[in-house]
């Protein structure tokens, strides 16, 4: 049995993912927010978290990646495994709300991200007001001119959802990831994180962008952060092709550590870009305990 950690409560979209993944023996933790979600599995009251890392249109989650760039590097986490979920925003309201008539909107700041476009030419003076999760917001509407954002999982009685989805994109995904306290090698992996500082200075970057480049890895993704220190200082969170097992992928990491006052890996994983429906059905795929 393991004890998997997500930003609940049940039915957000990271309910959906934890169920993905899930045993029938596993139990699923709920948690306020994504840093008590990896925080869990730190002080080993969870043994998995699911989070989400980016989304295909607002990009990367801050919290989630301060979380792994700043954590405790006594207490490492590392990414197992990662899918991709179609997110399908509605706006939720009671049954017998008229939808023109909402004057507040009720959401988690994410899906307003995905949706702000659409909502603006919906219902220009509705009021936004920001809950801690897709399913709090929906928990919140108590009247008839409320409504909030998410997923038709959330739309059980007493609520309704609108006609149509109200992305910005209808292209709107986003990549979960699985962590747990242990690093799992093995030659199937292609897929690495790591994170690490660039020298503020001209050509610092490029010095160690050029250590990929000439080892032969492809990056898929680069995200700056603030060091939160100095203004000016950035620390990237980078996703790269290659498998530390392999000799030239190991050489390049290493070569790249030595050339960086932070460095951090942040675990190697196989790449699974294939887009799987927002509900609760199982995956399939095993990840180790």
């Amino acid at each position: 049995m393991r004890r998997i950690a997500y930003l609940g409560p049940e039915n957000s979209y990271s309910f959906l993912a934890a169920k993905r993944i899930a045993h029938h023996s596993d139990v699923l933790a709920d948690m306020p927010s994504f840093t008590d979600v990896l925080e869990s599995v730190r002080d080993k009251r969870a043994d998995i978290a699911v989070i989400p890392m980016e989304n295909s249109v607002e990009g990367n989650v801050n919290e989630v990646a301060d979380c792994l760039i700043f954590g405790d590097d006594k207490r490492p986490l590392y990414i197992n495994a990662e899918f991709v979920l179609v997110i399908e925003n509605h706006l939720i309201m009671r049954k017998d709300a008229d939808p023109n008539g909402i004057r507040t909107i009720v959401t988690h700041w994410q899906p307003y991200a995905q949706c702000r476009q659409t909502l603006k030419r919906m219902l220009p003076n509705a009021r936004i007001v920001f809950a801690e999760s897709t399913s709090a917001a929906v928990g919140s509407i108590s009247d008839n001119v409320t409504a909030a954002i998410g997923g038709k999982q959330l739309a059980s009685e007493p609520y309704k959802i609108s006609d149509s989805v109200i992305n910005d994109n209808k292209d709107n995904c986003t990549r979960f990831a699985v962590l747990s306290r242990n690093d799992f090698p093995d030659m199937k992996n292609n897929k690495l994180t790591i994170v690490f500082e660039a020298e503020n200075k001209p050509g610092g970057l490029l010095r160690l962008l050029e250590i990929i480049n000439v080892f032969g890895m492809n990056m898929t993704r680069l995200e700056s952060r603030p060091h939160k220190s100095i203004l000016g200082r950035y620390v990237f969170i980078a996703d790269i092709s290659g498998n530390v097992l392999d000799n030239s992928t190991s050489s390049a990491l290493e070569l790249m550590r030595r050339s960086t006052a932070h460095y951090k890996y942040l675990g190697c994983y196989e790449e699974n870009s294939v887009i799987h429906s927002g509900t609760s059905e199982r995956i399939g795929a095993e990840w180790p305990a």
